[in-house]
């Protein structure tokens, strides 16, 4: 008979022995989505998300806490002036979903926080909450220097529909990808997504020309 088998104590310890060093495999970065990656986690535990390593063939190998929950995690590809991120649910929860209270910031190298824009409210989530087993995919504005662009400065006269529209395409900060530290998505109430910059692999920079 098992030595674990009738002693929980040493099965929660060979668990957690094995658990800080997870690898996802690669069919989950969903065609290239790979400048970013993360899972499920307390904010506050964000510094003990490290990756370690990428490759298209073996997926992302990064270290964690029991805290983390990697059945909820994402994947996010930088554009000129979009982020694309994609969260997959492989938890047996649901993870509700709201334009009003969903967030996602962007956190440069040099310690600024930025909101990213989620867009008109019709045409941000088709769904109210992400199933177990499935996903959702977001297109997120990267920010505009809105003051500068709109030229005001009391904040009391901004109309909402007016900002809106000078929010997009207008003086768009030049955002790089190596200056972006991570990425923040607070889904509902209760889910927190931190993403970390996926390490650059000899074997995806020898497939570009």
């Amino acid at each position: 008979m098992s030595l674990f088998a009738n002693n929980p104590f040493l099965k929660k310890l060979l668990y957690l022995l094995f658990f800080p060093v997870m690898i996802i495999m690669s069919c989950s970065s969903q065609a290239l989505l790979n400048d970013f990656f993360g899972i499920e986690m307390p904010l506050d535990e964000q510094a003990s998300f490290q990756i370690k390593s990428y490759s298209e063939k073996n997926g992302a190998s990064y270290t964690s806490t029991a805290d983390m929950d990697n059945r909820i995690f994402a994947w996010a590809e930088m554009g000129r002036d979009v982020i694309h991120l994609q969260v997959i649910n492989a938890s047996d929860k649901q993870i509700p979903l709201s334009y009003n209270t969903d967030k996602f910031i962007l956190e440069t190298t040099d310690q600024q926080k930025f909101i990213l824009n989620k867009g008109k409210n019709f045409s941000y989530a088709p769904k109210k909450r992400i199933e177990p087993g499935g996903k959702m995919d977001f297109k997120l504005e990267l920010p505009s220097k809105f003051w500068d662009t709109v030229g005001m400065r009391n904040v009391q006269s901004e109309n909402e529909n007016y900002s809106f529209d000078f929010w997009t395409g207008l003086n768009k900060f030049d955002f790089l990808k190596e200056n972006v530290s991570l990425l923040v998505a607070e889904l509902g109430d209760s889910t927190t997504i931190v993403l970390k910059p996926v390490p650059k692999s000899p074997e995806k920079t020898s497939g570009k020309k």
